[in-house]
């Protein structure tokens, strides 16, 4: 029987309800105050940390304030997800327990091969970030030592976008020359979280660094995973692809989600946005890079008209918001861009990282029929399935390939992705591992 290969987990999102309730009940000092106010703000509904764990004693009722099941925004997510933040208590310990438990779950859920997310706290110092990746790695190491099937689980660092990222990064090449667990199931290192104000361009140089480090050392290479294209509050539809594009042109190997190219540009009709003058010139330079491409794909903006907008912004404060009415010629123009960026990311043969749960429930799609998956499968951009947050989400990878069936993929299509996926490991796409030597299981 063939096995799932797992690219898009966070390890604590896959923690369920019954072990989340077990860990916070014998947590002594769980921090509160990173749940109950985002909670009450998304939710409307005030929480009383003195009376918790007896007004939740009902794992039915508890399973109801932590399961994300309806459809809603990030921010809605995040606030759930903060009390998964606010009840563990992240020593290593715990850490490596739950690294083994979990990956032995997923192993007789048929998952063979994983890779999981791990974000440390911001303003975590070095040796936190060691005892802590450590950890989770020797949790790894036991998972697959006391299975009998051959199995592997591996660790992506997640890096906080506006934090001290480079430095982290340091951390982990140190990491990998002192300690041989590390350098063995450390794979990548991620970016993820809030996307809003935090543009790819800023990490063109760092991923450039990341990009030549791994073809000096490849034994030790750590792939680019990137969240992208998932959130996008503050800019149009054109900008959000553009970021999808530009993660994939500065050297990132995996997308995450990358919904707004995925979406239909039909979903936003009639729909308003705005983002500042800074992204609007951003947008045009980037379309006038690469016009006669675009057009090539049907109707865009007139060059002409392109350059003269441009010189209107000159002048203009770069923190100033453009505004956008999403009007049938806009949709007619977002068509064409996104034919392009298709195109584009085909060309590069970076992977999609899609979990149609978690786009179904986060992204705002309104039917399966609309799903991104389809849009890219059917035009041949390579692509993974992920569960994202399988525990806060109530699925597992399974689920997730049945989704995909009644997303309209056909058995032949469903088969592929379920191979493909071991060609796609960051050990694989960072040259850690040759593809031509290995076999695609």
């Amino acid at each position: 029987m063939s096995t799932y290969a797992e690219l898009h987990s966070h390890l604590y999102g896959c923690i369920s309800p019954e072990i989340l309730f077990n860990i916070g009940k014998n947590n002594p000092k769980p921090r509160w105050e990173i749940f109950t106010s985002d909670y009450t703000k998304a939710y409307g509904k005030k929480i009383d940390p003195e009376n918790f764990f007896t007004e939740y004693s009902d794992i039915k009722k508890f399973r109801s304030l932590y399961l994300f099941s309806e459809p809603g925004n990030f921010l809605g997510f995040q606030a759930k997800f903060n009390l998964i933040i606010a009840l563990v208590e992240f020593t290593p310990k715990e850490i490596k327990q739950l690294a083994k438990d979990i990956y032995t779950q997923q192993i007789e859920e048929n998952v063979s091969y994983a890779e999981y997310r791990f974000m440390n706290s911001p303003g975590a110092n070095r040796d936190l970030y060691l005892q802590r990746i450590r950890a989770a790695c020797v949790g790894f190491a036991e998972a697959e030592a006391q299975m009998s099937s051959a199995s592997q689980a591996r660790l992506a660092v997640s890096l906080h976008r506006g934090g001290n990222y480079e430095e982290v990064y340091t951390w982990l090449k140190e990491f990998q020359e002192e300690d041989a667990t590390i350098a063995k199931y450390l794979v990548a290192i991620d970016f993820c979280h809030i996307e809003e104000n935090h543009p790819p361009l800023a990490k063109k140089e760092f991923f450039e660094k990341v990009n030549k480090d791994n073809a000096a050392v490849p034994d030790k290479a750590l792939a680019i995973l990137y969240h992208v294209g998932e959130s996008y509050t503050d800019k149009t539809i054109k900008s959000a692809m553009r970021w999808v594009l530009e993660a994939a042109e500065y050297g990132a190997h995996r997308l995450g989600h990358c919904l707004s190219v995925g979406i239909e540009p039909e979903e936003h009709l009639g729909k308003r946005k705005k983002e500042t003058v800074a992204e609007r010139i951003a947008q045009l330079t980037f379309e006038l890079k690469y016009y006669d491409l675009i057009h090539s794909f049907g109707t865009t903006q007139a060059e002409l008209s392109i350059i003269n907008e441009l010189e209107s912004l000159k002048n203009k404060e770069l923190t100033d918001l453009v505004p956008f009415a999403m009007n049938e010629n806009y949709i007619v123009e977002l068509n064409t861009f996104r034919r392009f960026a298709a195109d584009f990311l085909r060309k590069k043969k970076v992977c999609v990282e899609c979990c149609p749960t978690s786009n179904m429930l986060i992204g705002g799609i309104k039917d399966l029929e609309w799903h991104p998956l389809r849009f890219f499968v059917e035009n041949e951009i390579p692509v993974v399935i992920g569960s994202d947050d399988p525990g806060i989400f109530n699925t597992n990878l399974a689920k997730e390939f049945a989704m995909a069936e009644k997303i309209g993929l056909t058995q032949e299509q469903l088969a592929k992705l379920r191979e493909d996926a071991f060609l796609y490991t960051s050990e694989k796409l960072s040259g850690r591992i040759a593809i031509e030597d290995e076999d695609n299981k």
